[in-house]
């Protein structure tokens, strides 16, 4: 069996880690591990079990100055010598507990080195609103990647941007298509991305890929 290890930088993020940490293990997926790579000035150590070993804390000092693309890169330099896979679990998303199983089965039946989801559920604290963001096949969200250790070894994430800027998974992908080497599939009712504050899209109107959708739609489980 694979072992898989989730990546998650964080920066002040405190009130979404005791879901993020709830969501990891809650994983069915028996053999995986989570980085959690916290950046920010109020470190979140309390909210980490210190006994258990499938949860790996380790704080950078501020100000680290990293931006994504450099974070992402030591948190997957920071996991176990053993692992074969990772895979994206940002810290104000909500995934399926099926949902690590399924995309290392994805990885491993289409024989590729990079699975991600090109349709994705999205919640909008603001209003309260759903929304479904679908793309072309091969265009994973950045939030869903998992890729073998081995392709990010020969083609890790360009350090570029700020810490906010989300083009390193762009080019990510971009390298992963070039290769023939991505498979993408329809993540919705796996993974819910929310809209808030402090998120990427908070100021950006939802347009084109993004439909609103009723709130019955998101998957259930996910806390509204």
């Amino acid at each position: 069996m694979l072992k898989v290890c989730a990546i998650m930088p964080t920066a002040d993020r405190a009130r979404f880690i005791p879901q993020a940490l709830a969501g990891f293990l809650a994983q069915t997926y028996p053999e995986k591990t989570l980085v959690v790579l916290d950046n920010g000035r109020n470190l979140i150590q309390d909210f980490v079990p210190q006994d258990d070993p499938r949860v790996l804390y380790h704080a950078l000092s501020w100000p680290a100055g990293q931006n994504i693309g450099q974070l992402r890169n030591l948190a997957c330099q920071l996991a176990p010598d053993d692992t074969d896979v990772f895979i994206h679990f940002d810290d104000d998303d909500w995934s399926q507990p099926a949902r690590i199983a399924r995309q290392v089965e994805e990885l491993e039946d289409r024989g590729v080195q990079v699975t991600g989801f090109h349709a994705i559920h999205f919640y909008r604290e603001s209003d309260r609103s759903a929304w479904t963001y679908k793309n072309r096949a091969q265009h994973g969200v950045g939030a869903s990647l998992c890729y073998r250790r081995g392709f990010w070894q020969d083609h890790p994430f360009p350090e570029q941007g700020l810490i906010h800027d989300r083009g390193e998974d762009n080019g990510f992908m971009t390298t992963a298509r070039q290769a023939q080497a991505i498979g993408t599939s329809d993540g919705r009712g796996l993974l819910v991305a929310r809209i808030h504050a402090a998120s990427f899209h908070s100021n950006r109107p939802l347009t084109g890929n993004y439909v609103q959708v009723s709130l019955d739609e998101l998957p259930e489980g996910f806390p509204r």
